[in-house]
């Protein structure tokens, strides 16, 4: 029995792999196709405007805070963006003392801090001065002032706890991230199933069309083979969810994070996101030099933060 007439009469799950194969291809390769353009569109649109030093994001937000939302890792950059930010905003301040860069309390005050930048102030308070690398080397134990909770582990971690956690109680991510993560691939997994059977009984349908027999007992053989056959590569389509799912945050950010009251705001964010690597780059289009140079001062944190930029020679503990 040839090809054809193999997928004609659905033996073997001919269609079936047919069609599974197509969605596969369309997964896999496709759709990062699809996201990139969307995200390159994106990206041209928030070029082509004109950007004044009073662009800023909708929300408070820390330039740490910020790279959580499209990426789920915290490094040691992100701490010292979270150090340039406080100096920008008069928070904490830097003095040089034989050679080394320590930072201090003052002159501003702040009572309304994110937990981490709280976490931040508190061990500078307590050391009176501190290098910038005390803030992510070695281990720690930290007690969440508001709540009376005890975080311990490495710095970096309570570091990034105390993020996730100060989003939360603001609203702005979802209590529980993992399963809110797991509901949106469960979803994007139904849909790679639904579309490979539309796809599978419409190419089924096709075939006999073309061989002009319509046989509704072969069509339903063959429906009941392909949720067998969904059956046993449920592993796989869950894989290509868990992926998609990943593509798409990685070009458009990480959506299932949110909450629903600031989803609308992700956008926002990534426009932001990119007028921060447009200002560091040099292509942003100013009123003037002095609000180029404000923009850049501005947004240096959240270019470190978010990798667009090095960490400062003195916050890196470069200048010994």
């Amino acid at each position: 029995m040839d090809v054809w007439t193999s997928l004609l009469e659905g033996e073997r799950y001919g269609v079936w792999l047919i069609g599974s194969l197509f969605l596969l291809i369309f997964a896999l390769v496709v759709c990062p196709f699809i996201y990139a353009y969307r995200q390159r569109k994106f990206r041209l649109q928030i070029a082509n405007h004109v950007i004044t030093n009073t662009y800023k994001l909708p929300q408070e937000i820390t330039p740490a805070e910020l790279s959580y939302i499209f990426s789920s890792s915290i490094k040691k950059r992100h701490v010292y963006a979270s150090l340039m930010q406080l100096v920008n905003d008069g928070i904490l301040s830097g003095v040089m003392h034989n050679g080394s860069y320590l930072l201090r309390i003052g002159p501003r005050v702040d009572s309304r801090m994110p937990l981490a930048s709280a976490y931040v102030i508190d061990q500078v308070e307590q050391a009176e001065q501190l290098l910038p690398e005390k803030l992510v080397d070695g281990n720690t134990s930290y007690t969440v002032s508001s709540t009376s909770e005890k975080v311990d582990g490495s710095k970096l971690y309570v570091f990034w706890w105390l993020i996730r956690e100060g989003l939360r109680e603001r609203g702005i991510i979802v209590s529980r991230p993992v399963k809110a993560y797991l509901s949106v691939v469960i979803k994007n997994q139904l849909k790679i199933v639904g579309c490979t059977i539309l796809s599978v009984f419409s190419l089924q349908l096709l075939l006999m069309v073309i061989g002009g027999d319509i046989d509704l007992g072969a069509t339903r053989n063959l429906l009941s083979q392909a949720f067998v056959g969904f059956a046993v590569t449920f592993p796989l389509t869950f894989l290509i969810a868990f992926f998609l799912v990943k593509i798409r945050g990685r070009f458009l950010g990480r959506y299932w994070v949110m909450t629903e009251k600031k989803r609308r705001l992700l956008n926002q964010f990534d426009a932001f996101r990119e007028y921060v690597r447009l200002v560091q780059e040099g292509r942003a289009i100013f009123e003037s030099d002095e609000a180029e140079r404000r923009a850049r001062l501005k947004t240096l944190p959240y270019a470190v933060a978010l990798g667009y930029a090095e960490v400062p020679a003195q916050y890196a503990g470069k200048n010994k």
